[in-house]
Formats: C-alpha cells, sequence, structure tokens
C-alpha cells in the first residue's frame, strides 16, 4: 500500500507533466518522462515554499528535502500499456554507496559515544574559546543530506536549554555528492561547515588530527565497483587498500587519521572487514591504534532497506603516542535483534547482555580477526587454540607448509545443462561419476544418485556468452580426497576412494602436489611417516572435520558473517583457517585412533548396519579422541 507521502509526490509529478504541455508522443516515451523526472526532482529540492504541503508529509520531518531526495534515489519510471508508473528500483541497479540511515540508528550512535565516556575522557584535549567554554568539533565525512550532524546538533540544542549551556560545537560535512550538500545547507545549524569534496582524496583533509568526534555511514562499495581512475590512488593513499577491498574500510583508515589523541567515532558500517583477508590491514590499524569500546552487532536488523550489507556499530577512541599498553582495554561485544532494543539499551544497560573481551585478544587471534559472537567459553576455548598455535603444535589448512590444498569443485556457470546429466552417451570417457552438495553428500557418507559430468572445456562456447570452469583434472582424479558440503549447520565431510567429480557445491580436500623441483622440508611434516597408507591419514583428517570441537571452532570464528538462515556457509577463505594437529610421536597413536572410528562410521552409514545408538556411541568415542588430540579436556 502506498504512503501519503508516495502518493503526495505521484500527484505533483503527474500535475507537472500536465504543465509541461508535451505530446502524447512525447509523454509515451520513456527518456522524455526521465527527463521530466529529474527536472522535477530539482525543483522539488529547489523550491521548498511551493512544495510546502507535499515536504509536510516526508517520514523524515527532521530532514525532509533528504527524504525527498532518497525517494528519488529508490525508484525510478516504468511504462507499462503505455501507462506511466512509479516502482522500487532494483537495488542492483542503484548508485553504489548511498544508503540513508534511520534516525533511531543515529540517535543511538550518537548515545553510544556520549555514554563512552566522551566528555569526561576528552576535556583535556579541547580547545577552549574565548568564554572558557569547550569547543567540540564534530564531523562526518561521509555526511550525505547532513542526518548523522542534524541530530547530534539537535541533541546540543536540547542539552543547551535543559541545562543552560551555551553550544559551541563547530560541525564539519563533507560529500562527493553536489545534490546531497546543495540540501544539507539549508539545515539551520549555526557555525557548520559543508563541503563537496570526495573525502579520501582531497587535500582539504590531508591535516591529521582535526577532530573531537567523527561520526556517520560510510559508503559500502565493492572494490570492482570503484572507479579505476581512483583505484591507484587509493592504493597509494592507503595502508588498508589491501586486496579486493571495500570503501568503507579506507573510510574507517581515513577516520582515525582525522580524529585528535582521545577523539571518539561512532559508525555504522559493514561487518565483513571483521574476517575477510581484504580487512587484514584495517584490522591490525584499528587494534593498536584506537581503543575499540563497543562493537555492536546489528545485521539482524533490517536498518538499510533493500540493502544485502550486513552492518555493525563500532565505537572506539583514538589513542595517543604515548600509549603503548593494550592489555587493560576491555571491548564490549553485543548482539542486538529487535529495533526496539535501540531504545531499552540504556534504560536496562546494568542487566542487558555484554560480553566483554580484552582487546589484547583480537591482536593474538589469526590474522587479527575480529569476532562478535564471543562469551567467556568461547574466548577460553579459542585462546587453547591459538596457545596451541604459539608452541608450534598446530598448522592452518591454508598455511604454507600444510601438506594439503582446499579446492572448489566444478562451476556449471550458464551451462549447467550441458554439463551435468543423468544419461551420458555410452562409452564416452569424457562423462564422468558425479556428486553434488544437496543429496549426495552427508556426514560420512556419499552416495552416488546418477548424475554425471561431462567433463569437457571444449563444450563452453564463449563466443555465445557461455561461461563455466572444468578446475584441473587431478583434483577429482586425487585417491583419496574428501568432499565437505558448502552449506550446513556443522561441518558436514565424506572421503571418496571412487574418483567422483563434483560440482562448486562442494569443497575438495586433497595432498598437495609437490613441485617439480621442492626445496628441502616442503611441507611442515610428511604424513607419509607418521600413517600407515593415505587411507588411515584421510580418515583421521575425516574424523578431525567432523568432530564437534572444530564445528564449534568454526562457528565461534565465522557465524557471525556467513550465516543464512540457520546455515553456515563453508568458504574456502574460511576452511583454511581450521587448525589441524601436527603429528608426533606423542599424539600419533590417537590420530590412528581416530582414522579407525572413523573408517567404523563410514562403513556403518554406508551399510546401514548398526543401529543409531551404536554410531552415536562410536561418534561420542571419536569427540573425546580429538579433544584429547587438541588437548581440551574441558
Amino acid at each position: 500500500m502506498k504512503n501519503h507521502f508516495y502518493q503526495s509526490i505521484e500527484k505533483q509529478f503527474h500535475e507537472y507533466i500536465k504543465r509541461a504541455n508535451s505530446s502524447k508522443e512525447d509523454l509515451a516515451k520513456l527518456n522524455t518522462l526521465q527527463n521530466f523526472w529529474n527536472k522535477f526532482m530539482n525543483e522539488l529540492l529547489i523550491n521548498r515554499k511551493k512544495y510546502s504541503k507535499l515536504l509536510s508529509n516526508a517520514p523524515d520531518q527532521q530532514d525532509p528535502l533528504g527524504s525527498v531526495y532518497q525517494f528519488f534515489y529508490e525508484h525510478e519510471l516504468t511504462l507499462e500499456n503505455r501507462k506511466l508508473k512509479i516502482i522500487v528500483k532494483d537495488p542492483k541497479q542503484r548508485e553504489p554507496g548511498k544508503v540513508y540511515t534511520s534516525r533511531k540508528i543515529i540517535s543511538f550512535i550518537i548515545d553510544l559515544i556520549k555514554h563512552s565516556k566522551y566528555q569526561e575522557d576528552s576535556k583535556k584535549k579541547k580547545i577552549k574559546n574565548k568564554s572558557g567554554k569547550q569547543k567540540t568539533k564534530v564531523a562526518d565525512i561521509a555526511c550525505g543530506t547532513g542526518r548523522f550532524l542534524t541530530h547530534w546538533w539537535l541533541k546540543d540544542l536540547e542539552n543547551e536549554l535543559k541545562h543552560n549551556n551555551i553550544n559551541d560545537t563547530e560541525y564539519f560535512g563533507f560529500d562527493i555528492d553536489p545534490t546531497a550538500i546543495k540540501i544539507a545547507n539549508q539545515i539551520p545549524i549555526k557555525r557548520v561547515v559543508w563541503k563537496n569534496i570526495d573525502s579520501l582524496l582531497d587535500p582539504y583533509l590531508e591535516q591529521t588530527d582535526q577532530f573531537d568526534v567523527i561520526i556517520g555511514n560510510p559508503p559500502y562499495i565493492e572494490s570492482r565497483a570503484i572507479p579505476d581512475k581512483n583505484w591507484n590512488s587509493l592504493k597509494r593513499n592507503y595502508e588498508s587498500a589491501f586486496k579486493k577491498f571495500d570503501l568503507s574500510i579506507l573510510f574507517l583508515e581515513k577516520i582515525i587519521k582525522l580524529l585528535k589523541p582521545g577523539g571518539w567515532a561512532g559508525i555504522i558500517i559493514t561487518n565483513k572487514w571483521l574476517v575477510s583477508d581484504y580487512g587484514q590491514k584495517i584490522r591490525k590499524i584499528l587494534l593498536t591504534k584506537t581503543h575499540i569500546d563497543y562493537i555492536i552487532d546489528v545485521s539482524h536488523l533490517i536498518v538499510f532497506k533493500a540493502s544485502s550489507t550486513y552492518p555493525i556499530i563500532i565505537v572506539f577512541q583514538k589513542l595517543g603516542q604515548n600509549i603503548l599498553e593494550f592489555s587493560n582495554f576491555q571491548t564490549k561485544l553485543v548482539q542486538i535483534n529487535d529495533i526496539k532494543e535501540l531504545d531499552s539499551f540504556f534504560l536496562h544497560y546494568e542487566t542487558y547482555p555484554i560480553n566483554q573481551v580484552l582487546q589484547s585478544f583480537f591482536l593474538k587471534s589469526p590474522k587479527n580477526i575480529i569476532s562478535t559472537s564471543l562469551n567467556s567459553m568461547n574466548i577460553e576455548l579459542l585462546d587453547h587454540f591459538w596457545n596451541l598455535n604459539e608452541k608450534g603444535d598446530t598448522f592452518r589448512i591454508g598455511d604454507i607448509g600444510s601438506p594439503y590444498d582446499l579446492r572448489k569443485g566444478v562451476h556449471t556457470g550458464n551451462i549447467k545443462n550441458k554439463i551435468i546429466t543423468t544419461n551420458p552417451p555410452i562409452q564416452d570417457k569424457s562423462y564422468k561419476h558425479a556428486i553434488t552438495s544437496r543429496y549426495h553428500v552427508e556426514r560420512f557418507h556419499i552416495a552416488w544418485q546418477g548424475l554425471w559430468i561431462h567433463y569437457d572445456p571444449k563444450i563452453i562456447n564463449r563466443k555465445t556468452g557461455e561461461y563455466g570452469s572444468f578446475r584441473e583434472k587431478w583434483i577429482f582424479e586425487a585417491v583419496p580426497k574428501i568432499f565437505i558440503k558448502l552449506f550446513g549447520t556443522k561441518i558436514q565431510a565424506a572421503v571418496d576412494f571412487l574418483k567422483y567429480y563434483a560440482n562448486n557445491s562442494l569443497i575438495l580436500l586433497v595432498r598437495k602436489q609437490k613441485p617439480e623441483n621442492p626445496i628441502e622440508n616442503f611441507f611442515l611434516y610428511n604424513p607419509d611417516k607418521w600413517f600407515s597408507n593415505p587411507e588411515e591419514e584421510f580418515y583421521c583428517l575425516l574424523g578431525i572435520l567432523n568432530s564437534e570441537l572444530i564445528s564449534t571452532y568454526y562457528k565461534i570464528y565465522f557465524n557471525h558473517t556467513h550465516v543464512r538462515g540457520n546455515y553456515l556457509q563453508f568458504y574456502i577463505k574460511d576452511l583454511i583457517n581450521i587448525p589441524l594437529m601436527i603429528p608426533n610421536q606423542a599424539n600419533s597413536p590417537i590420530m590412528k585412533e581416530i582414522a579407525v572410528i572413523a573408517q567404523n562410521l563410514t562403513e556403518s552409514y554406508r551399510l546401514v548396519k548398526i543401529e543409531r545408538d551404536e554410531i552415536e556411541e562410536l561418534e561420542k568415542k571419536m569427540n573425546i579422541l580429538v579433544r584429547k588430540l587438541y588437548k581440551q579436556f574441558n
């Protein structure tokens, strides 16, 4: 159902078209209508008095012109049977980086900063004006139409009236969008500077240590959407421009640079950089140059309409040059699942479930990964694994010296029907037995159900736009190998001895191929030295991967980023972080016991020859052995 604001804009637009006196032929052309649409938007933004009645229906009365601009950004025109319609624009077709933040979220972020003892902690850093009052500089370097700064200003006014204080705050808003800055300029804030600049590259913001507070919602723009003309400049100027970075983390680095020592920032931002490879450098910067006071997971809220980002709110204070000790810094981890909790958070602060983690804990983690789903038990478990790694007892599957590799199956692209079939030609050896994730692989069990893969790269006709990827043949021909399902509530792995091929709904774990001229000690260890045969080796790996301990480790580490419904996604970039024990004289017998039980479980699931309670008993024994292997006795 259309809201009143929607109806008002539609009505005014039809009247605007009538006043244009265009021919019916012109009005049947979408290009003509689109020109009118753009002109109408500009008129709305310029003639505020003329359209005061329409603006009075705007959903955000503190920023009515911003509401208008947001509406035009989120909607488009279409013609159906020569009839004009205004429809919601496909999010994929919208200009990247333009997402407007709700007032509830903005208010909550500002209250968080103030609650983090900003006024108390930064008194010594403030500049005094002539009357002796403290002067504060508040900035938003991706301000859009100025919503964050408007809200901070209104809270300052409220405080001024309530306590009879003089508000000497100075406000600074920067944005690359000229229309957004024109709208912001109409907000009646005193002592404000609005500038239409590229905050990441403009010389105006080259100077560091400028602001006491920085707030906002940095734009999330993926690496591939960043214009080529900016790419090299961003790489030169930002340490965090690493691998396939997104633009929001460069804004985060810029915020840290622009804050004065002791200054505070509160922003809402995608959570992807917390664990991704491309976020590795910004995590190190943040963890060593700031005290992260809050990380609040709001990814379960619909805070951005039609947005697929998974947002967090982060509040931090920039450290001074003389602070080198991080051991006492606590980071508060919070999860908010309902928008109503934003209103009650501070009312029930003393009893709200908040997990506190030493910031140094994240500095200790591999690649400084920051998980938001931690509690005291989780921290104890992760700390145990990391201590094993520090002692040299473990390696990660993805380490350079690891004997193992994780690979994807065949990518069927847009020719799935050409690649996968149930009826192959007789005696055509390019057709291979195939399995897929959905039905064919469970824990300890593979069941072939009549699918074949036509393994022949020549069948892809790239001239007609067909695409796909067959991967190297040796990956599928490897015996043994392990298949891991891409989705599940826990890791589901099965061992293969029959040279099954697979699509990319499965991950394959195989032995690495040695280079032709390997350097000495190319691998951390030689599996052949510790296992009687490859079957024993891979059954041991299978038992470890399917154990409760490893699934728990994975879930703690990656649950907050890769959840789809109640399912985890087991991507290679995450699976490579699974720790495996290095065999030695003490633990080798345990590994062999795990292999025996994993083999028994595989046979049991395949033949269904024993009762369920017997299988559960075997699983229990295996889980106990895996905990013993990892020296985890609790």
